[in-house]
């Protein structure tokens, strides 16, 4: 059914990119391309600051009309113009790495810098799940740091266990995602930086169809026209989603948009 769909936003980490081959599905190169041909604004939307989104190589790959970062907290035209930039309570950060310290739990904060605070294998894990390389180690802050996201190792058997010292923080949200423990501000999420691009295209702000994976994916999924889950994603987004597509490493996204007629198919052509 027709929804009035405007504009295409993606997660990145196991939904646009496929991490077991470290690169991007060529099907789903091939749905941006179509996507781009049929009149839509397609755009990355993903929980990874750019500096770690930069690693990936993507976004000098395509035409992109826009990105958001960060779970919300930094946004660009296709130009690269910021649109909007916040980071994560400074006081709050300082108390996050005491509380790793005493812990002793890893973390893997990026902003204005990216580095892990020890290495050990949970840590490496971490690298193998996201396809980070060559991470420098780094346990104290610095001047003139400042983060958007801090991953927690944990070991997966206790990744979702709930994290109170965390959660009790000032500004800061904690996601229990199946993959990683991520902590973020709490007032930014997916959808925000979504509804400042829709602003600038001059669209509705749930104009948009989006595809995730993770927990960091609800609001933009719940906001959205049409939102599908990845096949291999969190189960427990299907109460937000719409619909399920196939696994990312199959090319999913564009196996989905394919059999459901937004992309090679003359009716869903769209122009602005």
């Amino acid at each position: 059914m027709e929804k009035n769909i405007r504009a295409i936003f993606l997660d990145v980490d196991h939904t646009f990119y496929d991490h077991a081959a470290g690169s991007v599905p060529a099907l789903h190169w091939k749905a941006v391309d179509e996507l781009k041909k049929n009149g839509y604004k397609v755009c990355i939307c993903t929980g990874r600051p750019y500096l770690q989104l930069a690693d990936l190589h993507i976004v000098e790959a395509f035409d992109w009309d826009g990105i958001v970062c960060a779970n919300g907290a930094d946004v660009y035209d296709k130009d690269m113009h910021s649109l909007y930039r916040v980071h994560m309570n400074e006081q709050s950060v300082k108390k996050i790495f005491e509380i790793a310290r005493h812990q002793k739990l890893g973390l893997l904060p990026c902003g204005t810098t990216f580095f892990a605070t020890q290495y050990d294998q949970t840590m490496q894990e971490l690298y193998d799940t996201y396809s980070f390389h060559d991470v420098e180690i780094r346990t104290e802050l610095q001047e003139g740091d400042y983060f958007d996201i801090i991953c927690v190792a944990t070991p997966k058997e206790t990744r979702t266990q709930r994290r109170p010292e965390f959660e009790n923080l000032e500004g800061i949200k904690v996601l229990y995602n199946l993959t990683s423990l991520d902590l973020i501000r709490d007032d930014t999420n997916k959808y925000t930086g979504i509804q400042i691009l829709m602003k600038n295209f001059g669209f509705e702000a749930d104009a948009y169809m989006a595809f995730g994976d993770s927990l960091n994916d609800i609001d933009m999924l719940k906001h959205a026209r049409l939102s599908v889950r990845m096949e291999n994603g969190d189960p427990r987004l299907d109460q937000y989603t719409d619909d399920v597509a196939p696994a990312c490493s199959q090319g999913g996204i564009y196996h989905y948009l394919k059999e459901h007629g937004w992309i090679e198919h003359e009716n869903r052509h769209h122009t602005d």
